[in-house]
């Protein structure tokens, strides 16, 4: 893959992910381990992986691929600002992304009025 086309790939893969999260890729000649044929390292984390592998960890999935790259994927940071919503903080003792924050909103009366209402209507057509 070109670097234009793995840049490319990379700032999609951003975008879509920065909703939900983050997303690290160490490139191939910075994860391919020095030690052990057929293994990426993860230096800040002292990770050896083999090629397909992957761990989730530390609220993170860490995968090494086959041309030595190192993919880091984590929880993002966000807020509703809702009093009707709830917010359930990271647990990490849940793998990722089950581990990630969470909310749960109450649905509006109103809405919930109207979705009834809906139902009765189709029941009597």
């Amino acid at each position: 893959m070109s670097a234009s086309n793995f840049l490319t790939v990379l700032v999609l893969i951003s975008v879509f992910i920065g909703s939900f999260g983050y997303l690290y890729i160490i490139p191939g000649e910075l994860g391919k381990s020095k030690d052990h044929d057929g293994h990426c390292y993860f230096e800040q984390k002292k990770l050896l992986l083999k090629i397909d592998e992957s761990v989730k960890r530390d609220c993170e999935e860490i995968s090494c691929y086959n041309d030595y790259s190192i993919r880091i994927a984590g929880c993002g940071t966000f807020s509703i600002h809702d009093p009707s919503c709830k917010r359930f903080e990271r647990d990490y003792t849940k793998p990722y992304p089950e581990c990630c924050t969470s909310f749960y909103c109450a649905e509006p009366a109103d809405l919930h009025d109207a979705k009834q209402q809906s139902k009765v209507d189709k029941n009597i057509l």
